[in-house]
C-alpha cells in the first residue's frame, strides 16, 4: 500500500483489515475474487447506513428525541398518505365511515396503528375515521 501513498507510513493491509472490521463490523467481509485476495465487500450496508444516519442523529434531551421520534412518525404517515393509491371510480359510503373495519381499510396502514395505539376505544377510532374522510374531502376540493 505504500507505493499507493505519498506518505511514508501507512497501514499493513492486515492492520487496515482489522481497522475496517472494527469499524463496520459484521457489515464487511473479504473475499477472494478470481484469484485477487483482500477484496472487500459489504452485506446489509443499505441497514448499517440506516442505523448509523438515526443513532447519529439522537438527541441528548429526552423531549428533544421524543420530538424527534414524533417527527419521523409523521413522516412515515404521511409518504403512506401521499403514497396510496384512490380511485375516484369507487369511494366510500356513510356506511363504510360508519363501520370500523370497512372504514379502515381506506385509512393507509401507519395511520392506523397510531390511531389504534393512541386512540384505545373502538368507538373513538371509528370517529377519526369519519374526521379523516372529511380532512381528505376537503385537500381534495
Amino acid at each position: 500500500m505504500a507505493e499507493f501513498s505519498c506518505e511514508s507510513e501507512v497501514y499493513s493491509t492486515k492492520r487496515l483489515k482489522q481497522k475496517l472490521q472494527e469499524h463496520y463490523k459484521d457489515f464487511i467481509f473479504f473475499a477472494e475474487v478470481e484469484g485477487r485476495g483482500n477484496v472487500v465487500c459489504f452485506r446489509n450496508m443499505a441497514k448499517y447506513i440506516i442505523n448509523e444516519k438515526w443513532y447519529s442523529d439522537k438527541k441528548e434531551g429526552i423531549e428533544d428525541e421524543a420530538e424527534r421520534i414524533v417527527t419521523a412518525a409523521a413522516r412515515i404517515i404521511r409518504a403512506d398518505i401521499r403514497e396510496r393509491e384512490y380511485s375516484s371510480e369507487s369511494y366510500p359510503t356513510n356506511e363504510d365511515s360508519g363501520n370500523i373495519d370497512r372504514g379502515m381499510q381506506w385509512v393507509p396502514r401507519h395511520l392506523q396503528t397510531f390511531f389504534k395505539t393512541i386512540v384505545s376505544s373502538e368507538q373513538n377510532r371509528t370517529a377519526l375515521v369519519i374526521l379523516f374522510y372529511r380532512q381528505r374531502d376537503q385537500d381534495q376540493s
